[in-house]
């Protein structure tokens, strides 16, 4: 069982060279020379393409977001007040990991909804085809 596929992604595009960004992705076998911009986008693509990926990249961001609320406000209170500008990108940083899981979401949302439509059609094409052929061999 594999629990751990943004690992496994991130690793296939550490070893490999990504070389086209076509709606797959596709890895030569040299060596590592991963741009880090082409290497951002893949990465990217992978974690929002795979429903997987995407749901446990959303688990881990909400996860880390409110571990990091509660030590901000408890542990970190002092240590983040001293500075106006780590107190600022610290909790930009936890709601820019709230945002992503929120946007991620309604994007799961969306293509759940999207796929069920086209299931539902796929049903009903299929239905009328069969009801149509049993009534061509039914003549009442």
């Amino acid at each position: 069982m594999d629990c751990w596929p943004l690992a496994r992604l991130v690793c296939c595009l550490a070893a490999g060279v990504v070389e086209k960004l076509d709606g797959r992705l596709h890895f030569a076998d040299t060596a590592i020379r991963v741009r880090s911009l082409k290497f951002l986008i893949a990465l990217t693509i992978g974690v929002i393409r795979d429903p997987r990926v995407r749901r446990w990249f959303m688990f881990y961001s909400l996860l880390v977001a409110l571990v990091q609320i509660f030590l901000g406000v408890t542990f970190l209170w002092a240590p983040l007040l001293q500075n106006i500008w780590v107190f600022i990108a610290y909790w930009i940083a936890c709601a820019w990991l709230t945002i992503a899981a929120l946007l991620l979401a309604l994007y799961d949302m969306i293509a759940i909804r999207a796929a069920g439509r086209q299931e539902r059609r796929r049903l009903e094409e299929e239905y009328a085809r069969r009801k149509s052929a049993a009534d061509d061999e039914d003549p009442a």
